[in-house]
């Protein structure tokens, strides 16, 4: 039986202020859309809030290849997510899946100076597409599974994306395409406290069908100039596609530091492997650069910030625990059995148990996904036992700052 109170389950939106009297309105998207795409277009709205809603992206037969879609809106707007839900094929060769439709989760046209904030993004083709959109941001966001562009910023505008993780992608961030004008090479596009893991994928394109990914970004000579500070870069595959492109992507380079590029393969980089300057980065390889990855992003998942170095500054929102992974499937499809079983399958928790322990967190008003994420997590990893689930959930019910409020959560249950 579905319980009603599945739908108290919403994303936290923590980050969310609303605009000042005067400054435009606020949008407010809730609900799961599902296939239908939501579609703003001119409007004065200061603030979009999709903290409460959630969209499917497919990429075939025109099912929703946009879900996510605004154009020609108020210059500044913030855009607060949100999850979009990808269904596109994790395993099917690349050339089919661009030639069914090249889709994107969020597609933002002609909104300079637009942030987009607090938004995770799975499963998608491209995730996040600014067209014509000057000086975009994109922060504090998760884009996991991604079988082409985390971002495709392939007009090489002016744009900034910081703390965020993009865990799972073939390219990490594409800043041009043959029709990308040459004036863009005077552009900067700015990383700052940004993780990229690339992610082998089968492709078919200029060869046979390989497991492979692409250069971390993909550029040409019109491509904005790249400055890249405090960031981790992770590659899966060191024969991977993309040497040109790697190396012009450094060519564009123009300061940065505290970055780490981390070859997660046993196999050593390739003596003609095109290397980031050796000033402001530092490479690891093999085990030390899994070890890396693990402790410095890895970590992020108990949702706690990350003290020193790089990826300091990861935010509640962008954590992608098991528990929030549980929490958001029970969101998208409703089914508690599967849930449930998820939940057990993890942990040490009996069947009876994990009902019991899902049933207690989902009654807690005005839950989001982050705390609840958290709580499950403190189960899932043994840091929290059963037994404590009456007083943990006392505790918490009703305390709408403690919910609000990740460090006082970190504390209580001791991530």
């Amino acid at each position: 039986m579905i319980r009603p109170l599945f739908l108290t389950l919403i994303l936290s939106s923590a980050f969310f202020t609303s605009p000042a009297a005067g400054q435009g309105s606020v949008e407010t998207v809730t609900g799961n859309y599902g296939y239908t795409q939501y579609r703003y277009s001119g409007g004065n709205a200061q603030v979009i809030d999709a903290s409460n809603a959630t969209f499917v992206q497919q990429n075939r037969d025109g099912l929703n290849p946009y879900p996510f879609r605004v154009s020609n809106a108020r210059p500044g707007l913030v855009i607060s997510g949100g999850t979009i839900a990808g269904e596109v094929s994790q395993t099917e060769a690349w050339r089919p899946l661009y030639n069914r439709g090249n889709s994107t989760g969020m597609l933002i046209e002609n909104v300079p100076n637009v942030v987009i904030s607090n938004w995770r993004i799975d499963g998608a083709w491209d995730a996040i597409r600014p067209r014509g959109s000057d000086n975009f941001v994109i922060e504090n966001t998760r884009i996991t599974n991604v079988r082409d562009d985390a971002v495709e910023n392939d007009d090489g505008t002016n744009g900034t994306i910081r703390n965020s993780i993009f865990d799972g992608v073939f390219v990490g961030i594409s800043l041009a395409d043959e029709g990308t004008p040459s004036s863009a090479r005077n552009n900067l596009v700015t990383l700052d406290n940004v993780a990229i893991r690339m992610q082998n994928f089968l492709y078919d394109h200029n060869g046979p069908p390989r497991m492979t990914h692409q250069s971390p970004f993909k550029v040409t000579d019109r491509s904005p100039r790249l400055l890249v500070n405090n960031s981790i870069i992770a590659i899966q595959n060191p024969n991977h596609a993309g040497f040109s492109r790697l190396q012009t992507a450094w060519n564009k380079m123009i300061g940065g530091s505290g970055n780490v590029y981390l070859n997660l393969s046993d196999t050593p980089l390739p003596s003609n492997y095109p290397r980031p300057p050796s000033s402001g980065w530092t490479v690891l390889q093999g085990q030390e650069a899994r070890d890396y990855w693990q402790e410095n992003v890895g970590t992020a998942v108990n949702s706690t910030p990350i003290g020193g170095g790089p990826v300091a500054a990861f935010v509640p929102q962008i954590s992608d625990t098991q528990g929030q992974d549980i929490l958001t499937d029970l969101l998208q499809t409703q089914n508690f059995d599967d849930a449930v079983e998820g939940l057990a399958s993890v942990s040490d928790l009996s069947i009876p148990e994990a009902e019991e322990l899902l049933n207690s967190i989902i009654e807690i008003p005005d839950l989001n996904l982050s705390s609840g994420g958290q709580l499950l997590d403190g189960f899932i990893e043994g840091r929290l036992d059963v037994s404590e689930l009456g007083t943990i959930v006392d505790t918490l019910d009703g305390i709408q700052e403690t919910l609000n409020d990740p460090e006082i959560l970190n504390t209580l249950i001791g991530n």
